[in-house]
């Protein structure tokens, strides 16, 4: 589910939650159930710039590492990410973005590291008028 909220000509709320249930493998091997949650602000800087903010919560239950439901002391917990994005025009519907979502708040099960994760990527609009 996801819905925005127009503030003003130049800037938005964005928002989305989502669970995820995924099935086993050949081996057995099922990951654990996610829920995510995600906020955004959206403030345009110029003709062709945008600038978002991102607040993105995951949580996961452990992994199921075989048919018998042995769990996976090393998997799930929750996250709580800032993920600041740049998002540029360049024209004929193509943006490019710039992000980097970084953990704030980490609960995490057993060993695990959580990192900054930077993201590069180029979206289009297919039938765009831009």
């Amino acid at each position: 589910m996801s819905g925005y909220y127009l503030l003003d000509r130049e800037s938005a709320l964005f928002g989305s939650v989502q669970e995820r249930v995924p099935g086993s493998n050949d081996f057995a091997y099922r990951y654990g159930r996610i829920f995510l949650a995600n906020v955004a602000y959206e403030r345009k800087l110029a003709r062709r710039v945008d600038s978002v903010l991102e607040l993105n919560y995951r949580h996961a239950a452990r992994d199921e590492i075989d048919a018998a439901g042995t769990l996976d002391g090393n998997t799930g917990g929750a996250v709580l990410y800032l993920t600041p994005r740049l998002l540029l025009e360049v024209g004929g519907g193509v943006v490019l973005r710039l992000a980097a979502q970084v953990p704030v708040v980490k609960n995490l099960y057993g060993e695990q590291t959580e990192k900054t994760v930077y993201d590069i990527g180029v979206t289009y609009t297919f039938g765009s008028s831009m």
